[in-house]
């Protein structure tokens, strides 16, 4: 490396720096479905769909498996959250069943490599049951869904989307 590269890397450098540190993280957001052919009144709590989230998903959560073709989708919780690239990351749509994320990384086409763990908590006696780990690649605009355990008389599905 001559001066000159030297010198012009060494100017650069701080500008690089506060560029990286002010770009902002991939935002996730996470969605929690209960998929019943009954009228979804087992879901002691469920929020108001006001953005018609199930009315919006329904085509890809109908997709998922032939045994949900007939069944109809309710929202039982959303959380919106940015994703670091040193820490687990969690979407909680839902007090009970929390979404762990690790980002292992990006990929050439902008989207993220995850590897991810949904667990149940329990009330009581206190403890967690990890339902399910998998790695995915997310890319923007593009939904993953996770087909969860079988719960009350239907399906959980887990929705995540890169913004």
């Amino acid at each position: 490396m001559n001066r000159r590269s030297l010198l012009l890397a060494l100017l650069f450098a701080p500008l690089a720096a506060a560029t990286a540190q002010t770009a902002s993280p991939p935002v996730l957001t996470g969605y929690l479905f209960y998929a019943t052919s009954g009228d979804g009144s087992d879901v002691r709590e469920r929020p108001e769909d006001k953005d018609r989230d199930a009315e919006k998903f329904t085509p890809q959560l109908s997709k998922v498996s032939k045994e949900m073709a007939d069944k109809r989708f309710f929202l039982m919780g959303r959380h919106t959250t940015p994703v670091s690239e040193r820490y687990v990351t969690w979407l909680k749509p839902t007090a009970e069943f929390p979404l762990e994320i690790e980002n292992t990384g990006r990929t050439r086409d902008g989207g993220l490599s995850l590897f991810w763990k949904l667990w149940q908590k329990e009330r009581e006696p206190a403890k967690d049951r990890e339902l399910l780990k998998t790695n995915a690649v997310l890319l923007p605009g593009t939904p993953v869904i996770i087909a969860g355990p079988k719960w009350r008389s239907g399906r959980l599905l887990f929705v995540v989307l890169l913004k």
